[in-house]
């Protein structure tokens, strides 16, 4: 997991692919946000523009992914984001290969909140709860990308 701001992109130089994505996400803020999703160079994967209302903690589940990592950015409004270990959770579904993502239960190893310009990346060992509101349903404008595991170094 990294949680930091996309004014210190050029700090991902060396994660050529994690640079790629948050120097384009860099570039987007302040602007419109695409209204589809956007596919990223050589195959690397797409951005998914979302738009929400943050829902109650207790109506969100940890999820996660084993061929792409996620990268929650948020442009307007404020997200919280649970935390955990995947080793720490129980599996509540069945793991989709074709949607890539698991559902699980148990506790939050850390609470993150994403406010605009501030990104997480969770890796496929990192279990997260996203789309939490922190004092009561808010309208959110976020991205997500999807990045595959196999371009991190590449």
């Amino acid at each position: 997991m990294i949680v930091d701001d996309l004014r210190n992109a050029d700090l991902y130089r060396g994660i050529p692919a994690l640079h790629a994505v948050l120097t384009s996400l860099a570039a987007m803020q302040g602007g419109e946000l695409p209204t589809a999703p956007v596919e990223l160079d050589g195959g690397m994967g797409r951005l998914l523009p979302m738009e929400f209302v943050t829902r109650d903690p207790t109506a969100c589940r940890f999820e996660n992914h084993l061929t792409y990592y996620d990268i929650h950015c948020v442009f307007e409004g404020v997200e919280r984001v649970e935390v955990a270990a995947l080793g720490s959770l129980t599996p509540s579904t069945e793991f989709d290969e074709g949607d890539d993502i698991g559902f699980l239960d148990g506790g939050a190893d850390a609470s993150v909140v994403l406010s605009p310009g501030r990104f997480l990346a969770c890796f496929p060992d990192d279990a997260h709860k996203p789309g939490m509101w922190i004092d009561g349903p808010r309208p959110l404008r976020k991205i997500v990308a999807k990045v595959r595991v196999s371009s991190l170094f590449d």
